[in-house]
């Protein structure tokens, strides 16, 4: 049986065939947000694999980068939004009023 392989893994495959941004040979996967920002906000998983969120960056940018948003890199406001998204549609049910908290108000 052939074992399936994350994006994750399969785009660090690549890396080295690409460039990074400052015109370096790549050599690391990025995630544009970071994991740890969203593993703070509870969905690690929604970056984690999501090959939306993936560049390929030199060591050295990718050390700077560090754990921080990119502003200049126009897929962070996208990206923002659309895991932002999908935290309000898990949160709502939770946190919508019932008919009892309603009356109260």
């Amino acid at each position: 049986m052939k074992k399936k392989h994350s994006k994750l893994f399969l785009w660090q495959q690549e890396a080295e065939t690409h460039l990074c941004p400052c015109g370096r040979q790549a050599e690391t996967v990025d995630h544009i947000i970071p994991v740890q920002l969203m593993r703070q906000l509870l969905q690690i998983d929604a970056v984690y694999e999501d090959a939306e969120n993936f560049r390929f960056l030199c060591k050295t940018c990718n050390q700077i980068k560090a754990n921080q948003l990119d502003y200049q890199n126009p897929k962070t406001i996208f990206l923002l939004k659309k895991y932002l998204v999908d935290l309000e549609v898990q949160i709502k049910p939770i946190n919508q009023p019932t008919n009892d908290q309603n009356d109260k108000i």
